[in-house]
């Protein structure tokens, strides 16, 4: 509030942002509102200060908007635009690989295997979820590397999620 100019009221309210569900329209036009509340045309927002994003402590998706909460907190808290540009690859299918090569099929099947081996449910949902991160999740996350990006692990690695800077995911998600 401070850095839109305004007084910290006495009793500050509880801001939650929820982002629906719809694929990739959802996450874009979710994203979209988020960029809106962090002021994006402001040059303090650019620099990391500002926005009325600074007042939102729950960010919600459901589905495609679970897509755009999970990619935005991975990628700690960048502009959209820059996810747009630098991270995403909305070019390429999710399910079948531009190269052909069933290699993705294989390490899908094997992060799921690793998981229920290591005595976790899984789901339908776990591979989705995989494909996606291959398309929005920073290239650290990917699966050469091992699934290894969950949101118990942001709060170690991602700053602004540290500094409480970002606002608290909650994710939905149905088989």
């Amino acid at each position: 509030m401070a850095s839109l100019g305004m007084p910290q009221p006495a009793r500050t309210p509880t801001i939650g942002l929820a982002l629906s569900g719809g694929g990739y329209r959802a996450m874009i036009n979710g994203l979209g509102q988020t960029m809106a509340l962090m002021n994006a045309s402001d040059e303090a927002s650019k620099a990391g200060t500002g926005g009325w994003l600074d007042a939102v402590s729950y960010m919600a998706g459901l589905s495609g908007g679970s897509w755009a909460t999970g990619s935005f907190l991975a990628n700690n808290g960048t502009l959209p635009t820059d996810l747009v540009k630098n991270v995403w690859n909305l070019q390429e299918n999710l399910i079948y690989p531009s190269d052909g090569k069933v290699a993705l099929y294989s390490n899908m099947y094997q992060n799921v295997k690793d998981k229920r081996e290591e005595g976790f449910p899984t789901a339908i949902t776990d591979y989705w979820a995989l494909a996606l991160g291959e398309h929005l999740l920073p290239s650290a996350y990917h699966m050469d590397k091992g699934a290894n990006y969950t949101f118990d692990r942001a709060a170690q690695t991602v700053t602004k999620f540290q500094s409480a800077e970002l606002p608290f995911p909650i994710i939905i998600a149905a088989e």
